[in-house]
């Protein structure tokens, strides 16, 4: 009961500012971080899921929250984006665990903030959109993601099996950027061990509290340990020799993006409501776009090789 409580009282007085979703200040300061560590702007960060396994779930869900096997266990699903610095920018939790990255996406919110718009507007608001990449410009941010993600234009993903010398260049820096989301989950596990051990909370909402308040707690370090300070806000890249700093956002309140209005349906809303949709469409064939999705990838193997060539003095 103890640890319900603190759990509770931990989500309600620092889930806003610890859970918060990036403003575009924060956008701004995330673009500067990884074009300074990763040597290329407009990253956002990267995707990835993590099982944990529910020791204490229930018989009759048990076929629901396993996969297929003897040995299998039931789980819950943590979807998350990182950063560089290992602060948690989109966490999602409770998903069953006979789903995999792919299902998991399709049921998350940061995809549904792809399909309507409030990601792009945050984005835009921030001025990091549209860079460059070799002469090339592009209009969205993008996203670090393993194999079994589809070709979005957003998703940048790695080749399972390189053959040419600049395919091997573009996936080993692929892989090693994308270790930012493993780093911080292991990090996350390995100072709360009720993370890495089964889950013993009966409730689902239960497992959901305490998770986020190791996530919250996870987030406190990262922001101590980058800022120097415990009561300064994290900014990504504080730790940056740039001339351009990043100012604080007036009202914590506006932190968590813009979200489409609920109409009513009536005719005198029906140009608002297909306005809505026709908006929310155009969004989904923007994130779906493949031909963005190679266009990036051949934007950003041509970057990579060219500073492998000039690092080694070719």
């Amino acid at each position: 009961d103890c640890v319900r409580q603190f759990c509770c009282r931990m989500k309600e007085k620092y889930q806003k500012e610890y859970l918060r979703l990036p403003t575009p200040e924060d956008i701004k300061a995330i673009n500067n971080l990884h074009k300074s560590v990763h040597g290329v702007p407009g990253m956002f960060g990267s995707v990835d899921c993590m099982q944990c396994y529910w020791k204490n779930c229930p018989v009759a869900w048990q076929g629901h929250y396993k996969k297929g096997g003897k040995l299998a266990k039931p789980s819950l699903v943590l979807e998350a984006i990182s950063d560089y610095h290992l602060w948690f920018w989109h966490t999602s939790f409770g998903y069953a665990g006979s789903l995999n990255d792919l299902n998991v996406l399709n049921l998350s919110p940061f995809l549904e903030s792809l399909k309507d718009g409030s990601f792009k507007g945050v984005e835009t608001a921030a001025g990091v959109v549209p860079f460059d990449l070799d002469g090339e410009e592009f209009e969205r941010l993008f996203i670090l993601a393993d194999g079994i993600y589809p070709n979005y234009a957003r998703f940048v993903k790695g080749i399972s099996q390189p053959i040419w010398h600049s395919e091997k260049i573009y996936t080993a820096w692929q892989e090693a950027a994308r270790k930012d989301i493993e780093r911080a989950f292991g990090n996350l596990q390995g100072k709360f061990q009720v993370m890495a051990r089964p889950l013993r909370p009966h409730s689902l909402s239960d497992c959901a509290d305490v998770t986020s308040c190791c996530l919250i707690l996870h987030n406190m370090s990262v922001s101590d340990r980058v800022m120097g300070d415990p009561r300064a806000r994290y900014k990504p890249d504080h730790s940056l020799e740039t001339e351009e700093r990043v100012q604080l956002p007036e009202d914590l309140l506006d932190s968590q993006g813009n979200t489409l209005p609920r109409v009513r349906v009536g005719l005198s809303k029906a140009t608002d409501i297909t306005q809505a949709i026709m908006t929310r469409r155009q969004e989904w064939l923007e994130v779906t776009n493949e031909y963005e999705h190679q266009r990036l990838y051949q934007a950003l193997t041509r970057v990579k090789v060219k500073q492998y060539a000039a690092m080694n003095g070719q």
